[in-house]
């Protein structure tokens, strides 16, 4: 009936397969709930540079995926879903600022400066995008 994919489809070795698997998994007329880093953002290229700084000290030994939120909702569509809602965040500071501030207050940061998922606020601010999908695949219109 709920799928959670959460902070996966950039590891994914091919984020259209993940997809299509979360998918075929999911009860007809059920909900996915999906994030991802949108690719397209303005603030991506910082953390593709992080990412790839981090990575000579540490190497995850794969290459991540960047895909933007307009993939991410195409993908979704041409498979009869349709996109409900979008909530739009950054997390606050720099990246592994999660590892030194507690959950708690990370998620009061983030309400206060964007709002709530049915209020999003400064959206364009944020490249985390957390999506709704539902599924249409009943009756097999592509929703546009």
């Amino acid at each position: 009936d709920l799928i959670l994919c959460i902070g996966v489809l950039a590891h994914a070795e091919s984020p259209v397969a993940l997809i299509e698997k979360i998918i075929s998994l999911l009860r007809p007329g059920g909900t996915i709930i999906m994030e991802s880093t949108d690719a397209s953002h303005f603030l991506s290229p910082l953390v593709v540079l992080y990412h790839r700084l981090w990575e000579m000290f540490k190497p995850i030994g794969y290459t991540l995926n960047l895909i933007s939120s307009v993939e991410v909702i195409e993908i979704f569509r041409q498979r009869h879903f349709k996109l409900s809602s979008i909530y739009r965040y950054n997390l606050p500071g720099f990246p592994g600022m999660d590892r030194l501030i507690p959950q708690g207050m990370l998620h009061a940061m983030v309400r206060m400066m964007y709002g709530t998922p049915n209020h999003n606020r400064n959206a364009s601010l944020g490249k985390e995008c957390v999506y709704l999908f539902s599924d249409n695949r009943v009756t097999g219109t592509i929703v546009s």
